[in-house]
């Protein structure tokens, strides 16, 4: 069986070019690393480098090892970084559930730093109607659910919001409001309004955002600002999700005058007791209310 002490030192007498070079890299004395590449030798029954030069190359076999030993280093160096993160955590796998009406936006960096500082994590996102995250949430099948906030006290588990969702009301470039200097709440009424299933479940956004009397339930965001597009009715989006197609010109948005004050939806995250073990969980957590605390002490300047 090789030794993986012997073999990193020998890679780095051939990185390095000679074997003090090696011992300054990995800050051993000389003699040290001339015993762990004549103990390999011994190990391995064949010589490793020709010493029959002033600077001493490789042989044959030395060659081979180097090239085979730098994938061996690697992948012993990946299997002890998993070992330690179940260790750690215990979080090999990590589910987030996303309500479909939260923009990723909202959270995207603090998502991207947490899959960054645990690469061996396999990371899953899942979108869906509210009920149908709430219940996975229930048995355990997502560990964070980040939604829409649907009431001033919205569980009896541990949320923070931390965000807030800019929404916008769009129409096709082709539809009658697009032509109005004002779009008032009459004007609305009648036209279909295009709605995702999370906005019938949740009693927040029923009471205000919920205006025609007419209503198209979409699947998906994508869907929804697909029937705008092709001036089926008109909807209540978040602007991050809108606002390439306003800026391509497909859509107009607009705010209803003298309508409801939905200018930002409140987002929360809802997570179970956090404990120390489990990691990603809580450096997720923190990142959240880390990029919250920043908002917020930008806006008090």
């Amino acid at each position: 069986m090789i030794n993986l002490e012997y073999l990193n030192v020998f890679v780095a007498c051939v990185e390095h070019g000679s074997f003090s070079g090696a011992a300054k890299a990995l800050n051993r004395v000389p003699s040290g690393v001339s015993m762990c590449i004549a103990k390999l030798e011994r190990d391995m029954g064949c010589d490793l480098f020709n010493r029959d030069t002033k600077k001493a190359t490789l042989t044959p076999a030395g060659e081979r090892l180097f090239d085979h030993g730098k994938t061996l280093l690697r992948q012993a160096k990946r299997v002890n970084a998993i070992v330690q993160d179940e260790m750690n955590d215990g979080e090999t796998r990590f589910v987030l559930g996303i309500g479909e009406l939260v923009p990723i936006s909202v959270f995207e960096e603090a998502l991207a730093r947490t899959m960054r500082q645990f690469p061996h994590t396999e990371f899953e996102l899942m979108r869906g109607p509210r009920k149908t995250l709430e219940t996975a949430f229930d048995k355990k099948d997502i560990n964070v659910l980040i939604r829409i906030q649907a009431s001033a006290v919205d569980t009896h588990l541990d949320y923070i919001q931390f965000a807030q969702a800019e929404v916008v009301a769009i129409c096709s470039k082709d539809s009658e409001l697009a032509d109005l200097e004002e779009v008032r709440v009459e004007d609305l009424i009648e036209k279909p309004q295009i709605v995702l299933r999370s906005m019938l479940d949740n009693p927040l956004l029923q009471l205000e955002g919920m205006i025609s009397n007419r209503k198209i339930v979409a699947s998906s965001t994508q869907d929804l600002l697909s029937l705008v597009e092709n001036d089926v009715g008109w909807a209540i989006t978040a602007v991050a999700d809108a606002q390439p197609r306003i800026e391509h010109g497909s859509l107009v948005g607009f705010m209803p005058f003298e309508s409801y004050d939905v200018r930002g939806l409140p987002v929360d995250v809802l997570f179970p007791p956090q404990n120390q073990n489990a990691s990603v969980l809580n450096y997720f957590i923190e990142r959240l209310t880390t990029a919250q605390n920043n908002v917020d002490g930008t806006n008090g300047d």
